[in-house]
């Protein structure tokens, strides 16, 4: 479905009656999306505004649409429809409703002063005690935003409390999931698995109303990194029944080739693998193809299949260099390239790994790659950086990142180099930065650089 601006100026135009059998069956085929698929587009819409007198069914009818226009035409223009419901609304119940509807959507969006705003404007309306729940929920996700993974918990379960009232098993399954992700960010693996399959033992009182296939994937994660290896096979094959989800079927097809390399299953590993590559190049999403490379190229190695796993890494380093050259960004993951690549070089117990001669660099660039390599981590990294014209160490437009990517891009830069320094011995850049080695292990993780 396309929305064009004549389409917005229409809906917003419409100010007459429906009924509220008509508008009943409309708000419910539009909350299941199924107005997206059909030919009429947003015909219905039109429809209900045309005959709707209420200002609370309007206020509906415009989050409805925010919801289905997010996924299509961004965030500025939900955000025009959640603005125009809001002020539509009349009833305390529907105040708080879209109130809360805008501070998660501002939540979402990282905008977390204005989420403040729209969350005390709902708890100023606030009469019916599930929609306080919400609000409850709301605030945890704001703290969860900022990083205040107790804070949320604490909420969270308050949240629950109110839900036990009813049987509201979606809204439980939904915050038991909340739950797990924030002690899986505050790296208490176990805490959060449990959290995960009590979120699991909801959603499938559901009857499939909510899709299961990413709580299988988030304990098939976890069952991994406990090294719980057949719980997480399990786990990871439950979530690839479900293949509606290109990227997380991705994930799974590279963590499930994970867990058979562990128990030594390394030809079906290995078809995993290959799966995961093909499925990634299919997609246009260039980071997710530099990880399947990555992965592939990790097992190519771990197996002695070395000349395999130079073309993985040559093929990811082409593909890098295409994406700097376009867009004048990095993919993520440089460090880890890096880290393969000097493995690579171990392998071939040489000096150098000319990567791919033909690669579209100039003599300057190709000279990075050349002669005595002190830290192929750092070389390789300043290479990338040469490729976009920016001083060494920078590897972000900070202008253009929120106070919280910009701390994210420092921590990964300052512990890429650092690690490099080091040869990857996180025992001894513990030391250095005074931390435990398990808090160390725990921003790497949520850096994503504890592969």
């Amino acid at each position: 479905m396309t929305t064009t601006k004549n389409d917005i100026n229409k809906i917003i135009s419409y100010t007459e009656v429906l009924t509220d059998y008509e508008l009943n069956i409309l708000l419910n085929a539009a909350r299941e999306s199924d107005i997206i698929k059909k030919d009429g587009g947003l015909e219905e819409f039109y429809e209900a505004l045309d005959k709707s007198t209420d200002d609370d069914q309007k206020a509906e009818i415009f989050q409805v649409l925010a919801n289905i226009v997010l996924g299509v035409e961004g965030p500025s223009l939900a955000g025009e429809f959640l603005m125009t419901a809001r002020n539509f609304a009349k009833s305390s119940e529907v105040k708080t409703k879209i109130n809360t509807y805008i501070a998660n959507y501002r939540i979402a969006l990282q905008q977390y002063s204005k989420a403040e705003e729209s969350i005390d404007a709902a708890t100023n309306t606030v009469e019916i005690p599930f929609q306080k729940a919400e609000i409850l929920n709301s605030k945890a996700l704001l703290n969860f935003g900022k990083g205040d993974y107790e804070g949320a918990i604490s909420l969270l379960n308050m949240a629950a409390k109110i839900y036990r009232k009813g049987e509201e098993h979606e809204k439980h399954a939904e915050i038991h999931t909340t739950i797990g992700n924030a002690y899986r960010d505050m790296g208490e693996n176990e805490s959060a698995l449990n959290s995960y399959r009590e979120a699991l033992r909801f959603a499938q009182k559901t009857k499939g109303k909510l899709p299961l296939s990413n709580l299988f994937f988030n304990l098939g994660e976890l069952n991994l990194k406990l090294n719980l290896i057949t719980p997480s096979i399990t786990y990871f094959e439950d979530c690839l029944k479900d293949r509606t989800d290109p990227v997380l079927t991705i994930k799974s097809l590279r963590n499930l080739a994970q867990c058979y390399s562990v128990i030594g299953g390394d030809e079906e590993a290995e078809k995993l693998y290959s799966e995961s590559l093909s499925l990634s190049r299919s997609l246009p999403d260039e980071q997710e193809t530099a990880t399947s490379l990555e992965e592939y190229a990790a097992f190519l190695l771990k197996t002695g299949q070395i000349e395999e796993s130079k073309s993985m890494l040559e093929d990811d380093f082409d593909l890098r260099l295409e994406y700097i050259g376009r867009t004048n960004k990095e993919l993520d993951g440089s460090w880890r390239f890096a880290q393969l690549y000097h493995e690579l070089n171990s392998k071939l117990n040489e000096e150098t790994v000319d990567l791919k001669e033909s690669a579209t660099v100039d003599d300057g660039e190709k000279a990075l790659l050349s002669g005595e390599i002190v830290s192929e981590v750092r070389e390789l990294i300043e290479m990338m950086h040469h490729v976009m014209d920016r001083p060494r160490n920078i590897a972000h437009d900070y202008e253009n990142l929120t106070l919280k990517e910009a701390v994210r891009v420092f921590k990964k830069e300052f512990l890429t180099e650092r690690l490099a320094n080091n040869n990857w011995d996180k025992n001894k850049l513990a030391d250095e930065l005074g931390v435990t080695l398990s808090n160390l292990y725990h921003h790497l993780e949520t850096l994503g650089m504890n592969k």
